[in-house]
């Protein structure tokens, strides 16, 4: 089909040419496209208001051999309460930036869309877990993609985790337990049952949670071994991550 009606998420724009914008949008129906809209950075232009990062949009797009052309745009959630905080503007675009480097091009993926405007709808929220909304998508996406491990056991004996034993981590992502740590040829971290046990209760529940307490103890050590595993699936380090740790 040529002409095309779909609800997107922008993910990013870039200039394109003199008067056009560039998008990358991510769809419910098609998945990641390329997409230009003519003429929308000039002054007069109807559809350049509606063009925002994060912006989540009704589309009519035409579809010109390979590329997508933007007929028409209207904006459906400016997520206003994420853009009026720079740390949760942050926190949106982190998931921006994940989105980016894991969605395939033009497939479709229904459970992921519903799943990053439900976390974008919740960062906006005046609440204390918002980092932990984050730390949350981050393990969902990469088990959607295949590339969350079973952290309930030892990676060398496959012994079940357990409180009374000590664990550690590495840089590849490599759990263990304390009597496997000869098994490992890289520095490892230690990490606390705490830990392990509250990230397989997040890959486990099917709904978002928002209400859940947590200390910051066992926040940052959460953080640690989610940016571990995501480093590891993209093969670099997300350049939001850094603004947010600062």
């Amino acid at each position: 089909m040529r002409h095309l009606l779909t609800k997107a998420l922008i993910l990013r724009k870039q200039t394109s040419g003199e008067n056009d914008w560039y998008l990358t949008l991510f769809s419910p129906e098609i998945g990641k496209i390329q997409a230009l809209a003519r003429s929308s950075r000039k002054i007069c232009s109807q559809k350049g208001a509606h063009l925002d990062t994060l912006n989540l949009c009704n589309f009519q797009l035409y579809r010109n051999n390979d590329r997508y052309l933007v007929t028409d745009c209207r904006v459906e959630n400016a997520h206003l309460p994420i853009k009026s905080s720079l740390r949760k503007s942050l926190m949106g675009f982190a998931v921006s930036e994940m989105l980016l480097r894991t969605v395939q091009e033009e497939t479709e993926n229904q459970e992921l869309f519903q799943l990053t405007l439900k976390t974008l709808e919740n960062i906006g929220l005046e609440s204390e877990n918002t980092d932990l909304q984050l730390e949350e998508f981050k393990i969902k996406l990469l088990k959607e993609a295949g590339s969350w491990p079973d952290i309930s056991l030892c990676y060398y004996c496959q012994s079940k985790c357990c409180s009374e034993q000590a664990y550690f981590c590495d840089c590849e992502g490599h759990l263990c337990c304390h009597h496997c740590l000869s098994c490992s040829h890289n520095e490892m971290d230690p990490v606390t049952f705490h830990t392990i046990k509250l990230a397989k209760f997040l890959a486990d529940k099917n709904d978002l949670l928002v209400n859940l307490k947590i200390t910051p103890e066992q926040l940052f050590s959460l953080k640690k071994l989610t940016a571990i595993f995501l480093q590891n699936y993209l093969h670099r380090e997300l350049y939001s991550e850094r603004y947010l740790q600062s």
